[in-house]
């Protein structure tokens, strides 16, 4: 999301400030908050009726969670932030999977011809009580897709930036849902603050944020 305000500042003043220090007497703080969670993957199943027997075809489906970001801020003092959408991850997974669905819908076909002769190899549909259990079983097991999905990942991040007074010695992270909590500032220099929301929780770490030569780099305290 490069329109937002937070990316067009921290451009602006990173440029301005790209070899030099801030204003003398103020510092950066950046903070940025991974929230919710991606969308995983689910089965949606489908049999037709195929010679008489049922022929599977399984696709995988992106699933939504429930753990949305409400919104948040940042404050330092008198001083207040929003949080804006800086990379919307949902979005991204979900236009991935809209782009690949019609080789998903061919995948699924021809796991679903190799599952139905296996199926059937194996007894499926047969008069073979146990065969036909065990045919099933193979047929099914044989036709589901693999469901692995990055877990771990937000459904978005959010970002907020301000520029206050070394004095300054906290800055306090609200999102909506998931509660507030504070973080130390350095004392004299930029801070950065990585923080995540989800289920209903808010956790994270402030780092020291290392200005050199061309490069802006983070280290963990």
């Amino acid at each position: 999301a490069p329109s937002t305000g937070f990316l067009s500042a921290a451009s602006q003043e990173t440029n301005r400030w790209q070899r030099t220090a801030p204003p003398n007497g103020m510092k950066v703080v950046n903070v940025l908050v991974a929230a919710g969670s991606a969308p995983t993957d689910v089965v949606s199943k489908m049999y037709f009726n195929y010679q008489g027997s049922p022929f599977p075809v399984m696709m995988p489906m992106k699933a939504s969670q429930e753990n949305a970001f409400g919104g948040g801020d940042i404050s330092i003092g008198t001083n207040r932030a929003s949080l804006e959408i800086v990379s919307d991850v949902e979005g991204m997974i979900m236009r991935a999977a809209e782009d690949k669905r019609s080789s998903d819908m061919l995948s699924a076909l021809m796991r679903g011809w190799v599952a139905f002769e296996a199926g059937k190899a194996a007894g499926a549909n047969s008069d073979s009580v146990l065969g036909n259990v065990l045919g099933s079983a193979i047929r099914d097991t044989l036709a589901e897709p693999a469901t692995d999905s990055w877990s771990s990942l937000p459904s978005g991040f959010y970002a907020a930036r301000l520029v206050v007074p070394v004095d300054q010695s906290d800055v306090t992270v609200s999102v909506a849902g998931a509660g507030t909590q504070s973080f130390k500032l350095n004392a004299d220099q930029a801070t950065f603050v990585f923080a995540s929301a989800k289920n209903n929780r808010l956790w994270g770490q402030a780092q020291r944020a290392v200005f050199g030569g061309d490069r802006l780099e983070f280290e963990v305290q």
